[in-house]
């Protein structure tokens, strides 16, 4: 979750702490050995990902390398950059722009079968001017998780929810709860009456001159933030990590969180719900697609293509992968399917990714998140007023 929300590579790297790879870390396409390299984040399911490797090894004699460095999308575009890296590398699409732009991905070209196979809202967010570059394998997206015993049936507005801490507070609990500083959890206020980050035209090509952060629905986004904080319905200065205690510990009834942190509240018996409303409007999330990228230098293009698409991509292969994490909602349709047949959290987060808007894949983000961030801490802390912080906001991811 936490890549989301601020790319740090390009300060990481130019501050050159980016530690040197670990043996398994090394560089497929330098090698000449019998191998495909993937580097994946260390959240997700790269013990899954190597027991698919076992079955690939089998059948093809080539060994899979699965490692989770450290700082893995900064040392993805240091070694890439340099004419080395690993075979598959394995991010969220938004930072997709940022390394077509570098030439550091290869383009796909997949077929009609195999698109029809997932759903089109996975491989829209792979695209970056209208040509695709990645292999959709998870959506992620906020949802409002309730505390079924503080809140049997969960609200579905935000009004409903100031109610709900009215009476919960009498007894000590509040009602509601988020890392509000950080923009993509608070993005459904934004979004709800017209918010966003950058418009989309019909040719799939983001405008990033043309930004929502300071228009009707944030600021109307933003002064209902402001307002729970002053009317005391909202801790102040809450961080993720507080948020997610008070939930584990049963003081807060519900709050705003993705599937990476379902497993940090199994002491808890909580539903996965859609985004509150907001004066009557549905609240969007901001929605992460998880995906696989071949890297430009790889020297085992079709061996790596092969892998994603006819073993790991497969209901085989989502099984070894959910094995070992939580995923959330898969893009592979059938799959998908059985995961809600089993689970109606997944269905719930099908739902609200389905709605959501997808993060631009564009370099831009980054001054958007930090942006609103300051925006966000500006007008709630009382420095400034809603409308000169957006504002300001605005000027900053304009300049």
């Amino acid at each position: 979750m936490n890549k989301l929300i601020f790319n740090v590579a390009a300060g990481i790297a130019a501050l050159g702490l980016i530690q040197p790879a670990t043996a398994a870390e090394e560089p497929a396409n330098t090698s000449d050995e019998n191998r495909l390299v993937i580097w994946v984040n260390g959240d997700k399911p790269y013990n899954g990902i190597s027991k698919v490797g076992e079955a690939f090894e089998k059948d093809t004699g080539i060994k899979v390398i699965v490692a989770h460095p450290d700082d893995v999308s900064v040392r993805f575009q240091q070694y890439a950059s340099m004419g080395s890296g690993p075979d598959i590398y394995t991010w969220a699409h938004d930072q997709y722009g940022e390394l077509v732009s570098k030439g550091l991905i290869d383009e796909i070209t997949p077929s009609k079968e195999l698109m029809a196979k997932f759903y089109p809202k996975a491989w829209e967010a792979m695209q970056v001017n209208g040509k695709y570059y990645g292999y959709p394998i998870s959506m992620e997206s906020t949802s409002l998780l309730c505390n079924k015993k503080l809140a049997p049936k969960a609200p579905k507005t935000f009004e409903e929810l100031v109610a709900l801490d009215d009476n919960l507070r009498q007894h000590d609990k509040r009602a509601i709860l988020w890392d509000y500083r950080t923009p993509y959890f608070s993005y459904p206020l934004f979004s709800a009456n017209g918010g966003y980050a950058f418009k989309k035209g019909p040719d799939g090509v983001y405008n990033t001159k043309d930004t929502g952060v300071n228009n009707e629905g944030s600021q109307l986004g933003l002064r209902y933030l402001v307002e729970l904080i002053i009317y005391d319905h909202m801790q102040k200065g809450v961080t993720y990590d507080v948020m997610k205690d008070k939930f584990a510990s049963g003081d807060v009834a519900c709050i705003i969180d993705g599937p990476w942190g379902w497993g940090n509240y199994s002491s808890v018996d909580f539903s996965v719900n859609p985004l509150p409303a907001l004066r009557g409007k549905k609240g969007k999330p901001l929605v992460g697609v998880l995906g696989m990228t071949i890297n430009v230098n790889s020297r085992k293009k079709a061996e790596a293509q092969k892998f994603i698409t006819e073993y790991l991509l497969t209901d085989k292969g989502y099984q070894a992968m959910v094995n070992d994490r939580i995923l959330g909602a898969v893009a592979l349709k059938s799959f998908e399917k059985k995961l809600e047949a089993s689970d109606p959290r997944v269905a719930v987060t099908m739902q609200n990714a389905t709605i959501g808007d997808l993060m631009p894949n564009v370099f831009e983000m980054s001054r958007y998140w930090g942006a609103l961030h300051f925006a966000i801490i500006n007008a709630t802390t009382g420095r400034k007023t809603v409308q000169d912080a957006l504002k300001e906001a605005e000027e900053q991811i304009l300049r």
